[in-house]
């Protein structure tokens, strides 16, 4: 049995042609389509991101302080090693992190102040276009927030282009303090390029996914010419 059908044949054609009938190539034709055609420049600020990450870290100092006193007698050191690394056998070891204490020892712990809450907005992002807008966190976790001793951005750094359209990139690390103790919880903040939203309530379902009917496994079933691609309509 033949795997490979005449194209012609198939397609309703006489299987014996001077000439390519099934599909016909104009490369000789000089004519070339995409010649004087030309992508539209993206005018609307909204299509332009490329990638967006955005993202926040929180890092707390409970206000503890931990007092150490002294040996009261000579003590091995405490490592967290478990075997040597030019030991020949180390690939056999199984040990992993070694966290068994040969202390003999009770340290001391002790409230000095209050607890400190820091809020870092960390993220980069690539735009085509349009240089990009730095964020900023103005409230988090139901306070309000005052900026820390630590804001860093990078860029904006021109990361290449395409037809003439300029690519920038940018990235930055904000930290923030609550004067007050947080009470709320921490959104996510939006993903540009997605357009999706930490907010955004979810959707009562989802799609199922779905694949179109293959026209040529039935062959009284065809594709109506007034339909979308997925409507199928019986021949009788």
């Amino acid at each position: 049995m033949a795997i490979f059908l005449n194209e012609n044949k198939v397609a309703g054609l006489p299987a014996k042609q001077s000439g390519a009938q099934a599909g016909i190539s104009n490369v000789d034709t000089n004519v070339i389509p995409e010649v004087n055609l030309g992508y539209p420049v993206l005018l609307d600020p909204a299509v332009t991101w490329l990638a967006y990450r955005c993202w926040v870290e929180t890092e707390l100092d409970a206000g503890m302080v931990l007092h150490k006193p002294l040996p009261q007698s000579p003590q091995d050191v405490d490592t967290l090693a478990s075997v040597d690394v030019d030991d020949k056998k180390l690939e056999d070891s199984v040990l992993g992190i070694n966290l068994k204490s040969v202390g003999n020892y009770a340290d001391v712990v002790q409230r000095m102040a209050t607890s400190t809450y820091i809020f870092k907005l960390m993220g980069w992002a690539l735009r085509a276009s349009y240089t990009i807008p730095i964020p900023g966190i103005v409230s988090i976790a139901g306070r309000p927030v005052v900026p820390a001793e630590v804001q860093r951005v990078r860029g904006p750094l021109l990361a290449g282009q395409f037809g003439g359209v300029p690519l920038y990139y940018a990235a930055w690390e904000l930290w923030y303090y609550v004067i007050l103790p947080p009470q709320g919880k921490a959104v996510a903040p939006p993903n540009l390029a997605a357009h999706i939203r930490g907010d955004d309530p979810l959707p009562k379902e989802m799609a199922v996914p779905a694949s179109p009917p293959d026209w040529n496994a039935v062959p009284a079933m065809k594709q109506a010419p007034d339909m979308p691609p997925g409507g199928p309509v019986e021949v009788r």
